[in-house]
């Protein structure tokens, strides 16, 4: 068409209308969708980094002996003696060695062993109090690293718990993005309006307008996937 009549320009404007409205629902549709997927995404790995590191946990403070690894230290060597060691964390252990019950309370600031057995040599005596030393060591060194990891533990849900919100939210945002039909239904009932109004001739010249333009957007892609596959068989033949 050479030059369009006024009619014929409401018209376009009208349907313009439409399309315009309908490619802003389908971009905040699709920026919904793709910020869900994310979350989703960003959900999932954070529920398995937190289950992966709960059952690491588990497999480490399984039994109570293996929490405080003492089992190498109790041989034979029981003494009555009382020792003194700084210690950050609460836990109470009983551990059976040599016929004798050994209670070890961790307290918060200091450590108590408490051993109730018969005398012994001095040098027993001695090397059991170097082996609780060392106990006391390797214990102080086993709960801070679970300190630790409980620590990480709870960032993991928190994690989980942020990136469950994440999710909820997301969800209600794609869920609105979706209802959000009144911009098309307001244009498609103006346009329908419009073209109630101007005469049948224009409608028809209107439409044959629109099918050209729809016919011409498939031209450009068309072309290029030929020349593509021109391409590829030349390539082919070459080598």
């Amino acid at each position: 068409m050479a030059e369009k009549s006024p009619q014929m320009l409401r018209l376009e404007q009208a349907w313009n209308s439409v399309e315009q409205a309908r490619n802003e629902y389908d971009r905040n549709v699709k920026a919904a969708e793709d910020s869900f997927n994310r979350v989703s995404k960003q959900h999932a790995k954070a529920v398995d980094k937190a289950k992966a590191a709960l059952e690491d946990e588990k497999k480490r403070w399984n039994s109570p002996v293996a929490q405080f690894e003492t089992a190498r230290l109790y041989r034979d060597h029981v003494a009555a003696e009382d020792v003194q060691m700084p210690l950050s964390s609460a836990v109470t252990s009983t551990i059976q060695t040599s016929g004798e019950t050994l209670v070890l309370m961790l307290t918060n600031g200091s450590t108590e062993v408490k051993v109730n057995a018969g005398s012994q040599e001095e040098g027993a005596a001695q090397e059991f109090s170097r082996q609780v030393r060392e106990m006391g060591q390797h214990t102080q060194s086993n709960i801070t690293e679970h300190e630790k990891a409980l620590t990480e533990l709870n960032q993991n849900v928190t994690a989980v718990i942020n990136s469950t919100q994440d999710i909820e939210q997301a969800k209600k945002n794609l869920e609105y993005a979706r209802a959000q039909k009144g911009a098309i239904q307001r244009a498609s009932l103006q346009y329908e309006q419009v073209r109630s109004e101007v005469p049948q001739e224009v409608q028809k010249a209107f439409d044959k307008h629109n099918q050209r333009m729809k016919a011409s957007s498939w031209v450009v892609p068309i072309a290029l996937v030929i020349v593509i596959i021109i391409s590829l068989m030349l390539f082919m033949l070459l080598h």
